[in-house]
């Protein structure tokens, strides 16, 4: 909800300031101070900050290192048309901000020199009372993208009537000129591989892409090798709402319909833009669909939470809440002083619960003086979520950006982004950084005060052979429910000696059509993957997901789940598989790992490996050998273990 233009009044505020210890271990960072609360809220909003920072995660000992800044990417950058017709602007009259927010009946349609060539989206509006206003209507959003361009790319800047810059911008006629690059897709690489991540930018309440903090957003995420694309929401068009107006309960209430509709229509907005990029000619063929992410400043990382499954809160006196449009393609964000609701007021329902329903990575990057955003309410979305979850405090950060916190800023934005959608590089190395870092050194005062770490994990297209090696358990139906992505999951008990069994088409169908086929062929309908699980997946395109947050399984904890004959586990420690059968004194055994790239199997025997005979036959066979490849038993890798005889 960050204006730049909006100056908050600080006449009739109250500040309190917290510092210090809470008691039980936790201590709450110095001088965080809440500036901009109206008096009657004060205690209300002290009480919600305590609860909510006991009931925090502490920060894992393994988040210890102030990390280097990430400097700029190494793409020159390159816009769409967004040409302004300053005759027309002049002759309409009004600010050229008013055309950018959609304030006083304007929006920047209005004002386009060559609208055919600009992108544009004009999604229907179902009829729905989420919408109060404007259902089973049609809504139009302009659209700006920002891409990652070659070199050689010679269009000129565009400049805009306030003098600000859009690099490279393609004009009428023209269509966007992307690099060739290296094939840097998930890993391995599928078909067609070179394509790009795109990012779902999403603006505050009252702003736009064309701000100055937008556009900063916008270049430094193309510059890192993201198609960074951002709709006008023009949310004057459906409220005026300033920022003074957030903390004002009375006019919340007034209202309400219309706030509820304004929250509602944008993530029904970035899911149309996501369609219409991925389906569209000038993009389309350019877009790895399995590396979608999302970053939303204030009201925009709400938009982003309501689409990854949060409901939004729709009655003021219940707290009662509703299902917004939902995108599951989107498959990690970032909220930059993200709202989550006021203080007399959360965004999710009561308590933020609804939360919940938020299993994929967020990272959350909150002012600790921030009086419209606050962080509390952030804090204890994040602590409702089952994904990932990160949450980074900038000390003397109100609901504000500027151009000096972007070391900071991007330093964490940068590594999560490239953890959560990058299965090769630089995701590997991401994930290394981000599981360290506890600050980004100079700059800000800035530290991690909320990490809830889960490891990404990546698959191939056909079969593949993966493991929970997390010890919390894997939702199956929650994790794989998408039938575009995945067609079924299994996996094998030792204890009963069966398989349990999921397809997301057949789930889809409602009633008990998985459960029937299920049993018609002998399997139990899998539910979950239990801590320490092997499974099978048969996915339709290679990608990725993040495993449970949890603690990684050790061999000793898997030891007591082993039964005799054959077992399908998951390890949360790097093993060999030497290192692993000594540590459970497993001499008579098998061990299997499959390798999805070429379709064949890795081998170990302890009883071979000892006699000297274990290279021989694994030659023999045509399998592969673990120490020859460099293949440890680490996390996500799954693997059959046989502790009863060696299958000749």
């Amino acid at each position: 909800m960050y204006k730049p233009k909006a100056i908050m009044s600080q006449s009739g505020l109250e500040e309190a300031t917290l510092s210090g210890s809470l008691g039980g271990g936790v201590t709450l960072y110095s001088g965080i101070s809440i500036v901009g609360i109206r008096s009657r809220f004060v205690t209300w909003f002290l009480a919600l900050a305590l609860a909510a920072l006991l009931s925090t995660r502490a920060v894992g000992a393994g988040h210890s290192v102030a990390m280097e800044p990430v400097a700029p990417g190494p793409y020159a950058v390159a816009c769409t048309n967004l040409a302004h017709d300053t005759a027309k602007l002049a002759q309409l009259g009004g600010s050229l901000d008013d055309y950018w927010s959609g304030d006083n009946s304007r929006y920047v349609g209005d004002i386009l020199l060559e609208p055919a060539a600009t992108l544009k989206i004009s999604p229907h509006i179902p009829d729905d009372g989420l919408y109060s206003r404007r259902r089973n209507t049609q809504v139009d959003f302009v659209i700006l993208v920002c891409y990652p361009t070659d070199a050689a790319n010679l269009r000129p800047d565009y400049v805009l009537p306030n003098g600000q810059v859009l690099p490279r911008m393609q004009r009428d006629g023209e269509k966007p000129l992307l690099p060739a690059q290296v094939c840097i897709a998930i890993y391995p690489p599928p078909a067609g591989c070179g394509l790009w991540p795109l990012l779902a930018f999403v603006h505050g309440l009252g702003s736009s892409p064309l701000d100055s903090y937008s556009i900063d957003f916008l270049t430094r995420f193309a510059s890192q090798g993201y198609i960074v694309a951002a709709a006008f929401h023009g949310d004057g068009r459906f409220l005026r709402l300033q920022l003074d107006d957030i903390g004002d309960v009375f006019y919340i209430v007034r209202k309400f319909d219309a706030f509820v509709e304004l929250q509602a229509l944008r993530p029904l907005a970035v899911k149309a833009m996501i369609d219409a990029l991925l389906t569209g000619p000038d993009f389309g063929g350019s877009i790895d669909p399995e590396r979608i992410g999302g970053i939303g400043v204030s009201m925009g990382g709400e938009t982003l939470s309501l689409l990854l499954g949060a409901q939004l809160t729709d009655s003021y006196w219940s707290q009662g809440t509703v299902q917004t449009v939902t995108d599951p393609r989107i498959k990690a964000a970032v909220g930059y002083i993200p709202y989550a609701g006021q203080n007399f007021l959360p965004a999710f329902g009561e308590d933020n619960a609804t939360a919940r329903n938020v299993s994929a990575p967020y990272l959350a990057i909150s002012g600790i003086d921030d009086p419209v955003a606050p962080m509390s309410r952030m804090t204890q979305t994040l602590n409702s979520s089952r994904g990932a979850a990160y949450q980074v405090g900038l000390s003397g950060v109100a609901h504000q950006y500027d151009t000096s916190y972007a070391d900071d800023i991007f330093g964490w934005a940068v590594p999560f982004l490239a953890t959560y959608l990058d299965c090769g590089e630089p995701g590997r190395s991401s994930w290394e950084r981000l599981q360290q870092q506890l600050m980004v050194a100079g700059g800000l005062d800035d530290r991690l005060m909320l990490a809830r770490d889960a490891q990404p994990l990546c698959y191939a297209k056909g079969w593949n052979l993966l493991g929970n090696s997390s010890d919390a358990a894997l939702d199956v139906g929650r994790t794989f429910s998408d039938s575009t992505r995945f067609s079924t999951v299994w996996t094998w008990s030792g204890a009963t000696n069966d398989w349990a069994f999921y397809a997301p088409s057949l789930a889809a169908q409602g009633g008990t059509q998985l459960a029937d086929y299920a049993a018609a062929q002998g399997y139990r309908v899998l539910g979950t993957v239990a801590a320490g699980g092997g499974f099978w997946l048969y996915a339709q395109r290679a990608g990725s997901i993040s495993l449970p947050p949890g603690n990684p399984v050790t061999v000793a904890a898997l030891g007591t789940t082993l039964n005799s004959g054959w077992n399908l586990l998951a390890l949360g420690e790097a093993n060999s598989p030497r290192q692993f059968c000594s540590a459970l004194n497993a001499t008579a055994a098998t061990l299997w790992a499959w390798d999805a790239v070429t379709g064949t199997w890795y081998f170990y025997s302890p009883g071979l490996d000892a006699s000297g005979d274990l290279a021989n036959y694994i030659a023999a066979k045509g399998y592969r050998d673990f120490a020859g490849a460099g293949k440890s038993l680490g996390p996500g890798t799954g693997f059959w273990l046989n502790v009863s005889s060696l299958q000749r």
